[in-house]
């Protein structure tokens, strides 16, 4: 009847010895689920059982989907659970004699009735107080888990001894029916200041849970937000289940699906996201944005650094007006536009280098014949800037302030590279969340190679990365001369960007993208690899050879089950992803 119960497990460990002919399953039902016994094999001989305590604030619950969300607990494969339930003085009479009901049938399920009513924030407080076991889980009362919820969670603990874990979750209607499904990425710490992207399942050790305070009654609304940015703060390691755990329901009183309810949740997010950033010394300001529930952080920059905007030139007779029209519109104070080019080049660029727009540019011309990631590596090393902004001349800056949204990132410790949005041409999106295998072109891979997690995440929000482009991206000087800059002996045309990227991430820096550095594409980006068909195809092959082991283990910010939804498999994506050799 069910993927998770083994009748024949069950009747060899707990019905041999019984006289009276009876069903497993009925057997289970009736006694087993109660008694706390092993509906399976696999569950029965996890080596390490902690009992999970459930955390469940109730409300005005409707009764039929209050018994939906208790029964989902009870039914677990996964019996070493506890479920800790505070009515918080609900006014519909049902609700009280339902919780005493079936606090009567399972010594497992707790619950306390509050004298007066504290909101979501106190009543969940109420509960935890009921708490034995050594981790906490938070489940919603109209919510309801996945019969293998928390088996799924201890296999993880099992596996990973971590102290947080959040799993991906789908909406369900009244009746249960599936309305969406959120695939998630792996813990991504950026992501998260600019919306609750976790929401649910959220399992934690209980010290960590202990220690981060409980919720707080004063972010009522966001208090679930709150929370997991404080328990990520201190947890020592964060995992992701990359498996639908928990069914959130949807209704027309929850911010699930009508976003025009609790408007004060959404300020209350925004005090969460600001509060945060203060526990974490960051001095920056947190925006309310059109979309509810999302915000926009804004670091406040310490000091504003000599910057080297770094250009290839171009034979072109557009490269001249675009170049005066990015130097006249660049408000940032202290920078230098620095052009390379190759001596053999014919030099277009008289009209701006006699107006009073050429103090601020400088020509670096360089003997020989050079891929383009060699004239970066060439005008890196003659840069005075302290960062470095590598700018492809055919990208139109949108936004006055994109210099100051990059150096946002790239000011802090550990971070690598941070890169840009740029448009594309006549916003014909190239790559979008799902690949077309069937293009087999290097350049189509490498960008969804840097760009496929954004597009699961949301283009619109800044976010940690796999990679970026050198299209639009900055990074401090002297550690791009540390890290030897790009690789153009491999990868000169193409890859440099992400295998610089790759190579930043083995020393524990980050990569960063962030829209608010936003340029938009003035030709059809592939039109500049028309050209360079053979280096790229080759240097596509160098690439997946060298990084076969990363890649392998996919991109940490793009989940896999996305790939469900047009029929992909995963195995025909990593051969596509990883090259020949995954095959």
């Amino acid at each position: 009847p069910c993927s998770w119960f083994d009748p024949t497990f069950y009747r060899s460990h707990y019905l041999e010895s019984n006289s009276i002919p009876i069903a497993p399953l009925d057997h289970y039902l009736a006694k087993g689920v109660h008694e706390g016994l092993y509906p399976n094999k696999a569950v029965a001989d996890l080596p390490d059982k902690p009992i999970i305590s459930l955390l469940v604030p109730v409300y005005n619950v409707t009764p039929a989907h209050l018994n939906n969300c208790i029964r989902s607990v009870l039914y677990q494969s996964y019996p070493h659970w506890e479920l800790c339930l505070a009515d918080d003085c609900s006014t519909r009479e049902e609700v009280r004699p339902l919780l005493e009901q079936w606090a009567s049938q399972d010594s497992r399920i707790k619950v306390t009735f509050l004298e007066k009513n504290l909101g979501i924030s106190g009543a969940t407080n109420v509960a935890a107080e009921l708490v034995t076991g050594s981790y906490v889980g938070f489940l919603d009362n109209d919510d309801e888990l996945t019969n293998d919820c928390l088996f799924r969670v201890v296999q993880q603990i099992n596996s990973t001894k971590a102290d947080l874990y959040y799993s991906d979750e789908d909406l369900i209607g009244d009746d249960g029916r599936q309305f969406n499904i959120f695939h998630k990425p792996d813990f991504n710490k950026e992501l998260l200041l600019s919306h609750n992207y976790v929401t649910h399942f959220v399992v934690a050790d209980k010290m960590l849970y202990e220690n981060g305070g409980g919720f707080d009654s004063f972010l009522d609304g966001a208090q679930d937000f709150d929370l997991f940015l404080k328990l990520s703060e201190q947890a020592k390691k964060i995992v992701h289940i990359p498996q639908i755990l928990y069914h959130w329901r949807a209704s027309e009183s929850s911010t699930s699906i009508n976003h025009n309810q609790k408007q004060y949740a959404n300020e209350a997010g925004r005090k969460a996201v600001a509060n945060a950033l203060d526990r974490r010394g960051v001095d920056a300001e947190v925006e309310l944005l059109e979309w509810k529930f999302y915000y926009r952080v804004t670091r406040k920059l310490s000091f504003l650094p000599h910057i080297s905007i770094c250009i290839l030139y171009r034979e072109d007779d557009n490269f001249q007006q675009n170049l005066a029209s990015l130097v006249s519109s660049t408000v940032y104070p202290d920078v230098e536009f620095l052009i390379i080019k190759e001596e053999t080049q014919q030099l277009l660029l008289s009209d701006l280098l006699n107006s009073d727009l050429s103090k601020k540019v400088r020509l670096l011309s360089v003997s020989g014949k050079h891929t383009p990631a060699g004239l970066y590596n060439e005008a890196v090393d003659q840069s005075r800037g302290r960062y470095t902004v590598f700018l492809n001349s055919n990208v139109q800056l949108q936004q006055e302030k994109w210099i100051q949204a990059l150096l946002e990132y790239v000011l802090n410790e550990n971070v690598g590279m941070v890169g840009g949005r740029i448009l594309p041409f006549k916003q014909n999106e190239f790559v979008t969340t799902i690949p077309n295998m069937e293009n087999q072109s290097s350049f189509y891979y490498a960008r969804y190679l840097q760009e496929c997690s954004r597009h699961m995440n949301g283009l619109q929000w800044p976010q940690n990365v796999f990679a970026v482009s050198w299209n639009l991206a900055m990074v401090e000087k002297k550690y791009f001369l540390e890290m030897g800059g790009f690789n153009d002996e491999s990868f000169g045309y193409l890859f440099a960007d992400s295998d610089l990227c790759f190579r930043m991430q083995e020393q524990g820096r980050e990569i960063f993208y962030t829209p608010f550095a936003l340029g938009q594409y003035l030709i059809p980006e592939e039109e500049q690899f028309s050209s360079q068909l053979e280096q790229t195809g080759l240097e596509k092959k160098l690439f997946q050879n060298r990084w076969q082991d990363k890649l392998s283990l996919g991109d940490p910010y793009y989940n896999l089950n996305v790939l469900k939804r047009k029929n992909v498999t995963e195995t025909d994506f990593l051969n596509w992803y990883v090259g020949e050799q995954a095959e």
